[in-house]
């Protein structure tokens, strides 16, 4: 079912942009954590991935030491994962990092269980089939953002496309598509 909203074109950049990736605000240094304290390199089993305790500056533990469990899924899950930046927040590590190349957010429990993942994609990775289905569907607009959703083991991608007039969030599961949402945009003036 399609919700109709005015939301001023701004809003809706600012909602795309900072929910609910947040590896950009970490990759970015928002807690202050040196850059030559972060680990920039492929996940190779490294002996001392430093966990940073949220909102400070300090080593909140070893990835691999205190948390092997965590450290075997996400080596698992992510194999080629780079640039990786740890934070610990009471009972889950945040993960922020590039995976092949796209800008990754995964949360996980002390226990290695991954809660969801989310990353920032360009059309390229999109299934082909819903990729067919936006391109004819919606000819006129272009894709202003992609996000993949995992959780569950279920994966769900949330395309933002855009024209002149209006900004529509699409939810695509599978090689279905539904319009979640429209925003006009403001007339200029």
């Amino acid at each position: 079912m399609m919700k109709s909203a005015c939301i001023p074109a701004g809003i809706i950049l600012l909602i795309v942009l900072l929910s609910p990736d947040v590896s950009g605000q970490v990759l970015n240094n928002p807690d202050g954590i040196p850059a030559s304290n972060k680990q920039h390199k492929t996940h190779e089993w490294l002996p001392e991935t430093p966990v940073y305790a949220s909102g400070k500056k300090e080593i909140a533990g070893i990835l691999e030491s205190d948390y092997p469990k965590t450290a075997n899924s996400f080596t698992k899950l992510f194999p080629g994962a780079k640039d990786q930046l740890w934070i610990k927040e009471n009972n889950v590590l945040f993960a922020c990092f590039l995976d092949n190349g796209h800008r990754t957010t995964a949360v996980f429990s002390v226990q290695g269980k991954m809660n969801y993942a989310i990353a920032n994609i360009n059309s390229s990775s999109l299934p082909r089939l819903v990729m067919e289905k936006i391109k004819r569907e919606y000819s006129t607009y272009t894709i202003f953002n992609i996000k993949q959703i995992t959780a569950f083991g279920t994966t769900v991608f949330q395309v933002v496309i855009e024209n002149n007039c209006e900004y529509i969030l699409i939810k695509a599961t599978g090689d279905e598509i539904e319009e979640v949402e429209q925003l006009i945009k403001p007339k200029e003036k």
